[in-house]
């Protein structure tokens, strides 16, 4: 799986094509999601449910949802996270 096995799949398994603002949203949804699911295992909501394995689960979705607006703007998200990591590595917040 690579993030144009990902837009390959987004673009073939819905009826309307990708738009950009629409997967900029689809990221947020997602992170709501991932909030979501933080949030109901702190405050112990729903106890029998595994909060870390959905926590996982919407992460992955997050991800996806990147890797399509990552696509579609021409640059490959991990190669642009391991340039980020330069820098934000060498931050020093102490």
């Amino acid at each position: 799986m690579n993030q144009k096995d990902v837009f390959d799949w987004r673009v073939s398994a819905f009826a309307h094509p990708p738009s950009k603002l629409l997967q900029a949203a689809k990221c947020a949804e997602e992170a709501g999601e991932v909030l979501g699911a933080v949030v109901k295992r702190e405050t112990g909501v729903k106890q029998h449910i595994d909060w870390t394995e959905e926590i996982k689960k919407e992460l992955a979705d997050l991800l996806f949802a990147m890797f399509t607006v990552a696509e579609m703007e021409g640059f490959d998200l991990l190669e642009n996270a391991a340039e980020k990591w330069q820098e934000v590595s060498q931050r020093d917040y102490k």
